[in-house]
């Protein structure tokens, strides 16, 4: 399943050391805010939107192309054919 993380660069509570372990634990891309704290949507919040929507034109894109997601199980499968 396509995923982005979001992380400041200056968090002291989740480093950004955090956010690459968890975006290679995940198969995730980084996106990180230079001096951005903890609260990371309070940061540039057009930045924070830009990185949302374009998760979710990925995720639009792979529908199209027809793969559904399961995220129970966090993973994406070719939809079976109706017949």
């Amino acid at each position: 399943m396509p995923a982005k993380l979001i992380c400041g660069t200056a968090d002291s509570f989740l480093t950004i050391g955090h956010g690459y372990r968890l975006a290679h634990d995940l198969n995730a891309r980084l996106e990180h805010i230079e001096g951005g704290k903890h609260f990371v949507p309070e940061d540039p919040l057009e930045f924070v939107a830009q990185v949302i929507n374009d998760l979710l034109e990925q995720l639009r894109a792979a529908e199209l192309a027809g793969y559904e997601f399961d995220v129970t199980r966090l993973k994406a499968a070719k939809k079976k054919p109706l017949h």
